[in-house]
C-alpha cells in the first residue's frame, strides 16, 4: 500500500470512527431520553425525507468521478465546466425537494400514528430535515472536490469537529428536555457548517476554480447525467432500500418497533461504513488509471485490494458473532439483546457485498457501473415484493427479506461483474484472493470463539478487553499472512 493511500485510509477510518463513537453514545441516549415511540418518530422523520435524496439523479456522485477524471487529464476548464453544471443541476434538485418535504407532511400523519402532544413537533423537524437535505445537494460538490484531488485528510479535519459538535449540542439540548425540533435545528446548522467549510478549503486546494453561469455547457451536463443517471439507480440500495421496511414497520407494526428494528439495522450500517470509508480512497485512483489504460494495475488492484476488503468483511462478521449480542446488551440494555439474532441475519447478507467495496471501486473508477444499476433496481424490487407478500410479519422475516437480495446482488453479481471488466477469471479471484484471506483469518476467529466460550464479556471493561484481544489476533495474523512482513513494514513507517 502506497504511503499517500495509506494516509488517506487512516484519515478515513478516523472519520468513521468518530461517527461510530457518536452514534454509539447517541442513540442509545435518544432512546431513553425520547423513548421509543420518540426515538422511532425521528427514524422516521429521518427516513421518510432521505427518500428524496435520489432527486439529484446522481448528479452528487457523478461530480466527484469526473472531476478526478479531468483533473487526471489536467484539463482545468473541463474540471470547471463539471463543478459549475453540477451546481445548477443540484440547485433544481434542491428546489424539487422543499415542494417534496411538504408532500411528505400532507400523508406523514397518515401513514404513521402520532400523538397528539408531538403532532406539532413532527411537523417543524419534517420541515427542518427536509431543508437540510436540499441543501446538501449544493453543498455535496465542495466534499466532491475533495474527493477528487484525494483530500481525505481535509475532508476528515472538518468531518470529525463537525460530528463532536453535533454530538455535544444533541447530549446537552435533548439532556435538558428539548424534544425533535431541537434535533432538527442541530442537523440544519451542523450540516451547513460542514458544507460552507467545505467549499473554503476547495478553493484553497485549487485557486483555479471558478464559479459562475457562464462555465455551465450541455456537454458538461451531458456526461453528468451518462454517469449520474446509472449512479442515481445504483445509489437506490443504499438511499432507499434501507428506508422501505423502516416505513411499512412503522405502517404495519408500531413506531415503537421501528427503533427496536433500528439497532441491528444501524449496527449493520456503521460497519458498512466503516468498510466504505477504508476502500473509497481507491475510486479516484482507479479512475486514474482507467483514464490512461494501465489494466495491469488495475487487475492488481482488484485482487491486492480485495484481500484488504474481504478481510475487513470477515473481521466485522466475526465480531458481530461472538461480540454482537454482549454489545447490545450493554450498548442499549438487556431488554434488546434479543435484537442480536436480527444483526445475525443481516450481517450474513451483507458479508459478500462488504467484501466487494473495493470491486465498487473500480467498477466506478471505470464507468461502467449501469450493469450494476439495474441489479440495484431489481434488488429493491425484490426486497419491496417479498415485504408486501410477508405483510406485517415480525421482525427476523423481514430481515432475511433484506438480506438474501443483498448477498445476490451485491456480492455475487458484483464480484463476477468486476471480475469481467478487469479480465480476471473468477478462478483467479478465489485462489488468489478469497482462499488465502480465509485461511489466515480462521485463527483470530478461532480466538473469540474460545475466549468467550469460556468467558462471556459483562462489563465495558471485559468486552474491550476481548475485543482487543480478538483484533489484535486477527489483525496480526492476517496482515502478515496475507501482504507479507515486508509490506506490513512500509505501511507502519511511512
Amino acid at each position: 500500500m502506497k504511503p499517500g493511500i495509506s494516509k488517506n485510509v487512516i484519515w478515513n477510518l478516523a472519520g468513521t470512527l468518530a461517527h461510530l463513537l457518536a452514534g454509539f453514545v447517541v442513540m442509545p441516549f435518544l432512546i431513553r431520553h425520547l423513548g421509543q415511540t420518540g426515538y422511532g418518530l425521528w427514524t422516521l422523520v429521518a427516513s421518510m425525507t432521505s427518500y428524496f435524496g435520489v432527486l439529484d439523479l446522481g448528479t452528487s456522485g457523478s461530480v466527484a468521478r469526473n472531476l478526478a477524471y479531468y483533473r487526471s487529464q489536467n484539463d482545468n476548464n473541463g474540471v470547471n465546466a463539471i463543478l459549475n453544471s453540477a451546481l445548477a443541476i443540484l440547485w433544481v434538485a434542491a428546489g424539487i425537494a422543499i415542494v417534496a418535504t411538504v408532500g411528505v407532511l400532507m400523508v406523514f400523519f397518515s401513514l404513521f400514528e402520532v400523538p397528539q402532544d408531538q403532532m406539532a413537533a413532527v411537523q417543524w423537524a419534517v420541515l427542518l430535515v427536509g431543508a437540510n437535505l436540499a441543501l446538501s445537494f449544493p453543498l455535496s460538490v465542495s466534499g466532491g472536490i475533495l474527493w477528487a484531488y484525494e483530500r481525505f485528510d481535509l475532508q476528515n479535519i472538518i468531518d470529525i469537529p463537525v460530528v463532536a459538535l453535533r454530538t455535544a449540542l444533541t447530549l446537552y439540548l435533548i439532556g435538558q428536555g428539548h424534544g425533535l425540533i431541537a434535533l432538527a435545528i442541530i442537523t440544519f446548522s451542523t450540516s451547513l457548517l460542514q458544507g460552507l467549510s467545505k467549499w473554503s478549503l476547495a478553493f484553497w486546494i485549487e485557486p483555479r476554480l471558478r464559479l459562475g453561469f457562464g462555465w455551465v455547457q450541455r456537454d458538461a451536463v451531458r456526461i453528468l447525467f451518462d454517469y449520474g443517471v446509472w449512479f442515481f439507480l445504483l445509489s437506490l440500495a443504499r438511499t432507499i432500500t434501507p428506508q422501505i421496511p423502516l416505513t411499512l414497520i412503522g405502517h404495519w407494526l408500531s413506531v415503537a418497533k421501528v427503533a427496536v428494528f433500528r439497532i441491528p439495522t444501524q449496527l449493520v450500517a456503521y460497519a458498512d461504513g466503516f468498510l466504505i470509508s477504508a476502500t473509497q480512497v481507491l475510486t479516484p485512483i482507479a479512475t486514474s488509471l482507467h483514464a490512461n489504460r494501465k489494466a495491469t494495475e488495475q487487475q492488481r488492484l482488484f485482487l491486492e485490494g480485495g484481500k484488504f476488503s474481504l478481510l475487513l468483511a470477515f473481521y466485522v462478521l466475526v465480531s458481530f458473532c461472538w461480540l454482537g449480542e454482549p454489545f447490545i446488551r450493554r450498548w442499549i440494555g438487556a431488554e434488546y439483546s434479543s435484537t442480536w439474532r436480527l444483526l445475525m441475519i443481516l450481517a450474513l447478507g451483507e458479508f459478500l457485498p462488504m467484501s466487494q467495496w473495493v470491486s465498487y471501486s473500480i467498477i466506478l473508477g471505470m464507468g461502467k457501473h449501469k450493469p450494476l444499476a439495474w441489479i440495484s433496481l431489481l434488488e429493491n424490487l425484490t426486497v419491496v415484493t417479498l415485504l408486501l407478500l410477508l405483510g406485517p410479519a415480525d421482525l427476523p422475516a423481514v430481515c432475511v427479506a433484506i438480506a438474501v437480495p443483498a448477498m445476490l446482488c451485491r456480492g455475487v453479481y458484483r464480484l463476477l461483474y468486476t471480475c469481467r471488466l478487469v479480465q480476471v477469471s473468477p478462478w483467479t479471484y478465489l485462489r488468489h484472493t478469497f482462499a488465502p484471506t480465509l485461511g489466515v483469518a480462521i485463527p483470530g476467529s478461532a480466538i473469540v470463539a474460545l475466549i468467550t466460550s469460556l468467558y462471556a464479556p459483562g462489563s465495558w471493561l471485559g468486552l474491550i478487553a476481548v475485543g482487543a484481544a480478538y483484533s489484535a489476533v486477527f489483525w496480526g495474523v492476517a496482515a502478515i499472512g496475507v501482504f507479507g512482513w515486508k509490506r506490513c513494514k512500509e505501511v507502519i513507517t511511512w
